[in-house]
């Protein structure tokens, strides 16, 4: 049963502090500790944890803010688990911080560390339930409301961070997959397939690379890859409930493939990713007008591009430049917009993917496959590095944050790691008896950014990012912003496979972030814009502020839709645009929903930029504007950029500086630990020390403005204290308190 800690709410009167000299007592009331103390240790409520314990009367458990807390500082302060215990045990300050003033109190065995972990990690796994999240927000909230932070401005940013686990080539981690599959097994069974995994047992995996390089690793890897069928076919009865089991059967489909049969009409290098000949598609149409008298014959469907939209009453139409983009084709403007695909280093012989792989990936789902559709893939967005196909398939460059996707290079279908989708690979009905169907290794074009990396971490992943190669997770963190407050606190921090779009990370926040704020307006950059984030936006009455847009910039000799001032009703529905040139129009909707119709007020002039061309001739009064709801909010959210870029502030800077406080402890981007669940840990315990120390900054601020006017108030401070100001206010009593100048006396 869980005891609930009072006896840190009050210092003793006599403790081991009392040996300090008073210097050193005010020292230490002064230093982070206390501010730790009373600002996170006093504040956390531990009932939160309260279903890790048995409800039944048992030994009392160590205090959990102690083991929270300990988290916390080892994430900050680089320990590893031995010196965090030893600091508990043997340093004052960190002692004093927990609550602890004497020597010898609240002792414990670094065990209970490792039990409180794994009780919390099991309880995610079992509940999806995040303790230490739901800790760290609630402790959050309570110095929100202490400290009186406005939490209407919201500003975030993602960052790629990696974990502590050894980068693999394809060959390597297969010879580890081995190895970790043997240990798992039985004596009688090692005994079994003790000569087939006898190549492999020589060494570590590093071992076995090593002695093999420079030779072709396709032999190598053929002969894995058999072993691998026999044995997920074998032991799948026995062992399928295993990690290490999973994790054969997973790399197993994602590096092999039933060996298929060439037709006459392919050709010897059909593995080779095809050319993409498509263009990038405009993620926003261009705009333009028709005439009324064509209503019934040019509305498209949804589904259609509006830039088929043409102004009937001109002749020799041709279709407006792009317009108003929010994703697509890469742009010099914003680093988010697309990126190039580079060679990797000499000797490096990790494989590179396409981002068309994300989405169908059955191991990490893609987060955004609704949009993959709508938003096909730029042939600049996902180049090729100049390496073999068997070790080098596409770069995933989804730098634009839109989740766009593409076919399978080869028209392959991708590996799945489902065990039930094992059955093609490890039987087959027309074989005779005892025999295995014929596989082969995937070329490097179908491994899926998504694929296995280390079995020490299975939800990391692949991703290139401006020009840089990255694997493990992506982090989110969201902070106020708000001008009026004293300091900024970090509210919520968030990390997932670095193949998930902002967009996703966004959408799972805003629940939590409404019911936990009084948030009105999100400031974020282009990643984190897009249709699904406009309609959730929408539905919680919020605004959302991007300090850059990807794609390419609106043609300034056109006329957009966002140049135009949009008039709403009480609904948020939009009743009336102004262009710039004062014109006025009625926007009416439209046959479908979501489609809006504007009609002109008067007769448009004749420099109207709307027209496909500008021809100098008159428009026909009868033109009319067609919009959807999505070139709406594309517009709406390009009005809101350049009115941020005009202000005087740029509230969403200096959320890097608190993503760089945040990853500083950790050097190289590389947590100390493994897996996404101690990832979140890590993280969070560093996020919550940034918060403490913006606090205890500002409490420092605050004692030295007080100290500063106590001085000045007080009445024996200063040159009014002293026996010369007595004296000269005794002899002359009609003198000011103020001291005259020197020559008046």
């Amino acid at each position: 049963m869980q005891q609930i800690r009072t006896d840190h709410l009050q210092e003793s009167l006599i403790s081991t502090l009392s040996d300090l000299s008073d210097k050193g007592k005010a020292r230490l009331r002064e230093s982070w500790a206390y501010t730790f103390r009373h600002e996170f240790l006093i504040r956390l409520d531990e009932s939160l944890f309260a279903v890790l314990y048995s409800e039944k009367p048992s030994r009392p458990n160590i205090p959990v803010n102690v083991l929270v807390g300990l988290e916390a500082l080892k994430a900050t302060l680089g320990w590893s688990d031995r010196q965090m215990h030893d600091n508990f045990l043997f340093d004052t300050q960190v002692r004093y911080a927990l609550g602890y003033e004497n020597l010898g109190e609240g002792d414990f065995d670094l065990r209970t560390v490792y039990n409180f972990r794994k009780r919390v990690c099991d309880h995610l796994d079992k509940t999806g339930e995040n303790l230490i999240a739901r800790a760290f927000e609630q402790v959050t909230d309570a110095q929100v409301d202490a400290f009186e932070i406005e939490t209407g401005h919201l500003r975030m940013d993602t960052t790629q961070i990696a974990t502590n686990v050894c980068r693999m080539g394809r060959l390597q981690l297969l010879v580890t997959i081995l190895q970790r599959t043997h240990r798992m097994l039985s004596t009688d069974d090692q005994a079994r397939y003790a000569e087939a995994f006898a190549p492999y047992l020589k060494g570590s995996a590093e071992q076995y690379v090593y002695h093999i390089k420079g030779q072709n690793t396709k032999p190598h890897m053929q002969r894995i890859g058999a072993l691998m069928q026999q044995l997920v076919s074998e032991l799948a009865s026995t062992y399928e409930s295993h990690e290490a089991y999973q994790n054969m059967a997973r790399v197993f489909c994602e590096q092999f493939r039933l060996k298929k049969t060439k037709s006459s009409s392919e050709s010897d290098d059909g593995d080779q990713p095809p050319t993409s000949g498509t263009s990038s598609e405009s993620d926003e149409q261009p705009m333009t007008l028709t005439s009324d008298s064509d209503t019934s014959s040019s509305v498209p469907g949804d589904d259609q591009d509006i830039g088929a939209h043409t102004l009937s009453s001109a002749e020799n139409e041709k279709p407006l430049p792009t317009g108003d983009l929010d994703v697509s084709a890469p742009a010099a403007s914003d680093d988010k917009a697309g990126s190039s695909g580079t060679p990797l280093p000499a000797g490096e012989e990790e494989p590179l993917t396409r981002a068309s792989d994300l989405s169908r990936s059955s191991s990490v789902p893609s987060n955004d496959q609704d949009r993959a559709a709508s938003t096909p893939s730029s042939a600049g967005n996902d180049e090729l590095c100049p390496t073999s196909d068997l070790d080098a398939p596409a770069s995933p460059s989804d730098d634009t944050g839109t989740g766009s996707s593409t076919p399978s290079p080869t028209g392959d279908e991708e590996p799945s790691t489902a065990i039930s989708d094992l059955t093609a690979m490890t039987m087959q009905t027309d074989l005779e008896p005892g025999l295995m169907p014929e596989i082969e290794v995937r070329p490097g074009q179908e491994i899926s950014p998504a694929r296995l990396r280390s079995p020490d971490d299975t939800e990391a992943t692949y991703r290139r990012k401006a020009g840089k190669a990255f694997e493990g997770h992506v982090a989110n963190v969201i902070e106020t912003c708000d001008l009026a407050n004293a300091f900024q606190l970090i509210l919520m921090v968030q990390n997932a496979p670095n193949i998930t779009e902002d967009t996703t990370l966004l959408l799972e926040a805003l629940c939590n972030l409404v019911d936990r704020t009084n948030v009105h307006t999100i400031i974020n950059d282009a990643g984190f814009c897009s249709a699904e984030v406009d309609q959730a936006l929408r539905e919680h009455g919020l605004t959302q502020i991007p300090t850059n847009l990807a794609g390419r910039t609106p043609d300034p000799q056109y006329t957009n839709l966002a140049d135009c001032s949009i008039h709403f009703d009480d609904n948020n529905q939009p009743i009336k645009l102004t262009c710039p040139h004062g014109h006025t129009a009625k926007v009416e909707a439209g046959r479908k929903p979501g489609r809006f119709i504007a009609r002109w007020l008067q007769e448009p002039c004749g420099e109207c930029h709307f027209a496909p061309h500008y021809t100098g001739y008159r428009p026909s009064p009868k033109t009319c504007l067609r919009f959807s709801q999505t070139d709406l909010d594309r517009a709406l959210r390009r009005q809101r950029m350049r009115a941020h870029r005009s202000g005087p502030n740029d509230l969403r800077a200096a959320v890097e500086a608190t993503v760089g406080a945040i990853k500083r402890p950790f050097g190289n981007d590389k947590v100390p630990v493994r897996g996404s669940k101690r990832l979140n840990q890590m993280l969070i315990g560093s996020a919550i020390m940034v918060n403490i120390r913006r606090i205890h900054r500002h409490m420092v601020g605050l004692r030295k403005e007080a100290q500063g006017a106590n001085k000045e108030q007080a009445p024996g401070s200063g040159d009014e204290g002293s026996l010369f100001f007595f004296l000269t206010k005794w002899l002359w009593p009609t003198l000011n308190t103020h001291f005259a100048p020197a020559g008046a006396f």
